[in-house]
């Protein structure tokens, strides 16, 4: 009769021995079988983990958001904000075919500066936006947003301008039917965000302040102007730009991505 004991590392085998004659035992003693090599094994565990980590990754990238990317109707929620509760502006689309496609006798350095304010130009690149118009007192103010294909081509538009302002060939000066006209660059506030700037000129008796701002797929201009020495506060245009960089965000949030 066979019989068999197994522990962890060792198989222990006895049976009587037939043919002897005090029938004595023989104990054999000898290694227990294992389950695949331990190279096998380390193997295993690191396909398991390779799966681990390629499943992490690549849930990682579904929960990704994708770019930011404005449509005409986000615009006009903005700017439904920005209508002044005393009724004194509206918001509306840019009417494209009333702009004006005629290239103003303006030095190429400092077009940038001054197609899409005083010369009331498309933006370069642009696709479509939305503005709206209000008079202070005294002055005036325009803000329009413009609406890009994606965000690098809103940057490229916003990088034509910055260079014009602060590049190394940037407009100095140029003679307006005014005079002569130096754009200066203004201070930000602390409000300011990263992909905005301002500056000022003055033409004739005219005080004029230009902020921009890109942000995600859009770059919206405001433009103020106000009589020269009027005392008018560029910082003020920096402020309504803040506000408008808010409600930009908060449509944003809702926006599918």
């Amino acid at each position: 009769m066979r019989m068999l004991a197994e522990t962890d590392d060792q198989k222990v085998s006895w049976w009587p021995m037939s043919g002897s004659a005090d029938h004595s035992d023989t104990l054999e003693l000898g290694l227990a079988p294992r389950i695949g090599s331990p190279r096998s094994r380390r193997l295993t565990l690191l396909v398991l983990a390779l799966v681990v980590v390629v499943g992490s990754a690549m849930a990682v990238v579904r929960q990704w958001p994708g770019p930011l990317i404005y449509r005409p109707a986000d615009l006009a929620d903005v700017y439904a904000s920005m209508v002044r509760s005393d009724g004194s502006n509206m918001a509306s689309p840019i009417v494209l075919d009333q702009l004006n496609t005629q290239t103003p006798p303006v030095d190429p350095a400092c077009l940038p500066l001054f197609d899409t304010t005083q010369y009331a130009m498309a933006a370069p690149g642009g696709l479509d936006g939305v503005g709206t118009y209000w008079t202070t007192d005294p002055g005036a103010i325009s803000m329009f947003t413009w609406r890009y294909p994606d965000t690098r081509a809103a940057r490229l538009g916003f990088d034509r301008v910055q260079r014009a302002l602060t590049g190394p060939t940037r407009c100095a000066q140029f003679e307006a039917a005014g005079g002569v006209v130096v754009p200066d660059p203004i201070a930000l506030t602390p409000e300011s965000r990263a992909g905005e700037l301002a500056y000022g000129y003055l033409i004739g008796d005219g005080a004029f302040t230009v902020v921009l701002l890109q942000y995600a797929n859009t770059v919206t201009w405001e433009f103020r102007y106000s009589p020269a020495g009027a005392g008018a506060d560029p910082a003020d245009a920096v402020r309504l730009m803040h506000g408008l960089w808010l409600q930009l965000t908060a449509v944003g949030d809702r926006l599918p991505r």
